[in-house]
């Protein structure tokens, strides 16, 4: 087998266990039709212990990144790509700034969040981590009121043990 042979029947196992759109198929499929592992990334990125990020991470990234600018001013494409990459001022003067910092943290757990998800399914360790999450949260209204701890504190949601 070939190099190119290889890549194909990791391309194809890979597609097995991770979620896919049909644009984030094509765009995987013409990365390792390149010559390319999925693997590796258009831009070396790693996850900071040294280990490379799959291409579908930094892909589904810059996507979010795209989609996110998109119909945003000039000025407010500046503070957000400034506050992605961490260089976030001591002080933050208007609510943009707030706004996008809060926008891109919900970016980059929910990232994190889908690379732990398709870990724990690729390694199919469902039910291990079933045994250690942590406490579920639910909304007031779903959980019934002798369930709710007594206090004169209105939330949305509560705290349920399982």
């Amino acid at each position: 087998m070939n190099n190119q042979e290889l890549l194909n029947i990791e391309l194809e196992e890979y597609i097995k266990v991770v979620a896919l759109t049909d644009e984030e198929k094509v765009a995987l499929q013409k990365w390792v039709s390149e010559g390319h592992s999925v693997h590796e990334n258009t831009c070396g990125a790693e996850d900071g212990h040294g280990n490379y990020l799959d291409f579908l991470d930094v892909y589904r990234d810059e996507k979010e990144i795209e989609d996110t600018l998109e119909g945003m001013t000039d000025e407010e494409k500046a503070a957000f790509i400034n506050i992605y990459f961490r260089d976030i001022p001591d002080e933050m003067p208007n609510p943009m700034s707030r706004k996008a910092y809060l926008e891109t943290e919900l970016i980059r757990l929910r990232n994190e969040n889908t690379l732990y998800r398709d870990f724990i399914q690729y390694r199919k360790l469902e039910a291990d981590f079933d045994k250690y999450r942590e406490p579920k949260f639910r909304f007031a209204s779903d959980v019934e009121t002798d369930e709710l701890p007594s206090d004169d504190v209105e939330l949305p949601f509560r705290e349920v043990l399982s």
